[in-house]
């Protein structure tokens, strides 16, 4: 039987329950495309969505009708190889688009005495008919010679916020990169490359019509290290994405035989990172000793601090192939800044979450057979996901993804039970605190009769508690964990008496003065602690009103929703009973009941050990703040809320 008291459930595990049994969120747009590759929008005004296929066409799909194949908008396919990895594997707009027509594409052709080469060219739509390029004004950008191997090409095409073109190529394939292609600085495999298409830095070269931009990380024409590259260390980085709003990098890397992993440079970043590849494979050694795998000498060893960490990774088992997505900037507010990626080999869709100093991934939608190779961003921000294997195109509709009424039922119900064993613990907390201080309790200790159930009260809550799990909640998906919570609802019970301990001392039966010792000490740490467990039910009930918020609008609380909600306090009673200069602690327990009195307030309260009112007052709430964040840590990762309220994580 599931955890009576498992009760306080994140919305985002409701939603991957949801995601695996019927499930909104993709809304298809055609199913008529030939293994569809990426998508992308021109922002041109027009509201056209072009899709690129596997096979070497690109096609538009305009007014509810995908462009017919054979009258395609750009079409190569009789020069792409689709051997091995092969195919055309991406699309981009100039960002001047509008005015200069220009698209670039990427795909594979067959090399010349090895497998793949990779080509990137530059195609013009034409200005009476922006339905078709004209195939005379391709301008081939760049010829990447290919490796002895098919596989590993990356492929993504993306501009940058500073106008450049970002282009991210495999390490050159095979097992275990055996070139070591992607730590070697004479040549681009296994790297983020950077170029400026608009220029030519290399008349005399066929295969490199482009410029350098002269604020790339290695723009030195004297160092060994091509001018080309942004970063390195990647195995192969087949898609990667900027966010809209803040510019960030967010690149998924697929990994080996252990890891798989997903990169997120800064903004801030002038380039050259090295992600570890393949001395590193995510956060583990894959090559301990560089010299013994084909790495020259200035390769440095495994975690070495100079190797960029991913931002998250996962074993083999918890995923095969990440895909990696984009930012979500679109209408829908409660989706606002998530990370939306996918596997490939599991058929998954995925949220990033927030933990901590942490990541975790969040499955938001399954479908086998989907095959998602592929994300797609329109101009309004709106994410597409492609299956490659079911050659579908979908849009991800937020905007209409809710939680079902069984699911508002059990989680309401199982709420209101909780907050009824937490409000009943909190009186038997403050009772057994007043017998304490009265000296009624010898020789039971404070703990053991916060432990004691009078009258069975405690039984019949939780077997109450456990009739509404079982009547509401048997038979919804397993992924929406109830027994994974228990444990922040357990702590959420015995949260006072571990507040009492904080602030009375290590033991709560040596920290409570009995009032036939110190009448007034007494009453001042009565008055304190009452204040306390006041000030913790009006944080407990501003996270039922924020959970209760998420059900009722239908909205995704992960972790940075529901922080920002619990900052909101609308009707401010987290403030009257918490706040450190004005809330109830300070003005009345402290001020009236201790200071007042001329309590000795260093020895009363052991746990913050200072006599200034006003530094105990910040003290307690800084105690109270941090096992309240503990609490919501336990149900809700909430860990890194916590850390900025100065609880350590």
């Amino acid at each position: 039987m599931r955890n009576a008291l498992a009760s306080l459930i994140g919305a985002v595990c409701l939603l991957a329950g949801a995601a695996r049994a019927q499930n909104p969120l993709l809304e298809l747009v055609t199913d008529q495309a030939d293994m569809p590759s990426y998508l992308a929008d021109p922002n041109d005004g027009t509201g056209r969505l072009f899709i690129s296929e596997l096979g070497g066409r690109v096609r538009i799909f305009a007014n509810g009708h995908l462009q017919d194949p054979n009258d395609a908008f750009l079409d190569v396919h009789n020069s792409v190889s689709l051997a091995g990895e092969g195919g055309m594997h991406s699309i981009a707009f100039d960002p001047n688009f509008a005015v200069n027509h220009y698209v670039y594409v990427e795909y594979t052709r067959p090399g010349s005495g090895h497998p793949l080469d990779t080509e990137i060219a530059r195609y013009t739509a034409m200005d009476g008919d922006p339905n078709h390029v004209d195939p005379a004004s391709v301008h081939i950008v760049v010829v990447l010679q290919g490796s002895d191997f098919n596989n590993h090409k990356g492929g993504q095409l993306q501009f940058g916020p500073d106008g450049f073109l970002y282009f991210a190529w495999g390490d050159g394939g095979s097992q275990d990169n055996p070139s070591c292609g992607a730590q070697e600085h004479d040549t681009l495999m296994g790297k983020m490359i950077r170029i400026d298409p608009s220029g030519d830095d290399f008349p005399m070269d066929p295969d490199r019509n482009y410029a350098i931009p002269p604020t790339n990380p290695f723009a030195d024409p004297n160092d060994a290290i091509l001018d080309e590259i942004w970063a390195s260390g990647f195995r192969n980085p087949y898609r990667f994405s900027f966010d809209r709003v803040t510019g960030d990098l967010w690149i998924g890397d697929v990994g080996g035989s252990i890891r798989e992993e997903l990169d997120m440079q800064a903004h801030t970043s002038a380039g050259g990172e090295n992600y570890g590849w393949k001395v590193m494979e995510g956060t583990t050694c894959h090559t301990a000793i560089p010299g013994a795998a084909n790495c020259e000498a200035y390769v440095k060893p495994c975690n070495d601090p100079s190797y960029t960490p991913p931002l998250i990774d996962f074993a083999h088992g918890a995923g095969d192939t990440i895909i990696g997505g984009y930012v979500y900037r679109g209408a829908t507010a409660s989706w606002q800044g998530k990370y939306i990626f996918a596997d490939y080999g599991r058929d998954d869709i995925f949220a990033l979450t927030q933990n901590g100093s942490g990541f975790d991934r969040v499955v938001i939608f399954h479908r086998e057979g989907l095959g998602p190779a592929s994300f797609g961003q329109d101009h309004n921000g709106e994410l597409y996901v492609l299956g490659l294997n079911d050659n579908t195109v979908s849009r991800l509709r937020f905007d209409l993804l809710g939680h079902t009424k069984p699911q508002k039922a059990c989680v309401s119900k199982l709420n209101d039970g909780f907050v009824g064993i937490a409000g009943a613990k909190s009186a038997q907390v403050r009772a057994c605190v007043a017998k304490a201080a009265a000296g009624k309790l010898a020789p039971l200790t404070v703990d053991q009769c916060v432990d004691a159930d009078p009258n069975g009260k405690f039984a019949k809550l939780s077997a109450k508690t456990e009739k509404l799990d079982t009547d509401l909640c048997t038979g919804l998906p397993p992924e929406v964990g109830y027994a994974g919570f228990a444990a922040g609802n357990a702590a959420a019970i015995a949260s006072e008496v571990d507040l009492a301990h904080d602030v009375l001392g290590a033991v709560l039966d040596d920290g409570v003065t009995p009032k036939t010792q110190d009448r007034l000490a007494a009453a001042c740490q009565k008055a304190v602690l009452s204040a306390l467990a006041a000030c913790q039910s009006a944080r407990r009930a501003e996270f039922i009103r924020c959970k209760k918020l998420g059900l009722k609008n239908d909205t995704l609380l992960m972790s940075d929703d529901l922080a920002a909600c619990l900052d909101v306090d609308p009707k401010a009673r987290v403030a009257k009973a918490c706040d450190p200069t004005t809330g109830k602690i300070a003005t009345q327990a402290i001020a009236k009941s201790c200071t007042a009195k001329g309590v000795a307030l260093a020895t009363a309260f052991s746990g913050c050990n200072l006599a200034d009112p006003a530094a105990l007052a910040a003290c307690l709430d800084a105690s109270g703040s941090c096992r309240t964040c503990e609490l919501f840590n336990a149900a809700d990762a909430l860990e890194t809320d916590c850390t900025t309220r100065g609880c350590a994580p």
